[in-house]
């Protein structure tokens, strides 16, 4: 019975946090900090996830950049004074504060390429 319970349990959590990370615009739900409320893959002239929705009360957000490719690329967005770069293979966090809003990112090194997302944010009082 207890090998159950521990079982239901580690599936509920796997399915919180494939709910919290999903790519599409379901709005995710953030209500701890700190903690990596999303994380970004880079591959060659790619950001994934693309776009996003997401609203909560954390303070700061964070992002994980995790750069798989051979490029070098940067995480900017210009409405956040947000500019990283993230070595090829290497992985960056990035924290920013935030009010509601609708924010474009890019890597500059390859942005004419089609290396571009954006993002809504709603900020929630707790």
């Amino acid at each position: 019975m207890r090998r159950h319970i521990v079982s239901i349990a580690g599936l509920i959590a796997a399915i919180a946090a494939l709910v919290s990370c999903s790519d599409d615009d379901t709005p995710a739900t953030v209500s701890q900090s700190p903690a990596i409320f999303r994380h970004f893959e880079l591959t060659d002239y790619r950001f994934d996830p693309t776009t996003f929705t997401g609203f909560g009360t954390i303070d700061p957000i964070t992002f994980e950049l995790n750069n798989s490719s051979t490029n070098e690329h940067t995480f900017t967005v210009d409405a956040l004074d947000i500019d990283t770069v993230i070595p090829a293979g290497d992985t960056a966090l990035v924290s920013f504060s935030a009010e509601t809003g609708d924010f474009e990112f890019y890597c500059r090194f390859h942005k004419d390429l089609g290396m571009r997302g954006s993002f809504s944010w709603e900020a929630v009082d707790s």
